[in-house]
């Protein structure tokens, strides 16, 4: 077989297999869409039953109808606060995440949206894997000095062998109450 023979059919193979690689993603875009906003709603509908105390009918719409709108300006009201999405730098990469704060800028709750951080040590953030994210759950804008790791004199315990990725969310939310983070507008 002469080398152009050879060349030709790995040129071909690899033509084939990129249009393979295109028509797969074309196919299948529009449910990969659907379940990442499936996803992103499953995680903005806890954090807005946290910022109320009964079932209310804008909750029942919200559920039915998911939107959930937020602005560079503090974000827009939902039930009883707002929820805020904010990114900061972990370890790995960019982490975004979402926080529900009630009208006394209390966090109620917290949701990562996506996140690079190393599996088994970084991934402690997800609430599947570990309620460590709870610990910043009814901090509000006065105690900001608290909203610090222990060994920078706060309270917040940082996960052994992820410090960077401890401090990042951190000072992500202690920004957030302070006012130093302009939370990024929602999809």
């Amino acid at each position: 077989m002469s080398p152009l023979s050879s060349a030709l059919r790995l040129l071909t193979f690899m033509l084939l297999s990129a249009l393979l690689i295109f028509t797969t993603q074309w196919i299948t875009r529009d449910r990969i869409e659907e379940n990442q906003y499936n996803q992103r709603m499953a995680r903005i509908i806890p954090l807005a039953r946290s910022l109320t105390a009964s079932q209310s009918p804008l909750l029942s719409e919200l559920e039915q109808y998911p939107l959930v709108v937020c602005s560079n300006e503090g974000g827009a009201l939902i039930l009883d606060g707002w929820i805020l999405r904010v990114s900061t730098e972990g370890y790995a990469g960019t982490i975004e995440l979402l926080a529900a704060v009630n009208r006394e800028f209390k966090i109620t709750a917290t949701a990562i949206l996506s996140h690079r951080e190393t599996p088994g040590i970084g991934d402690f953030i997800e609430p599947e894997r570990s309620p460590w994210m709870s610990q910043f759950h009814g901090y509000a804008a006065i105690q900001t000095g608290n909203l610090a790791l222990v060994r920078d004199g706060g309270e917040i315990d940082a996960r052994t062998g992820a410090t960077i990725t401890s401090r990042a969310l951190t000072h992500a939310f202690a920004n957030l109450l302070t006012g130093q983070q302009a939370p990024r507008s929602c999809e």
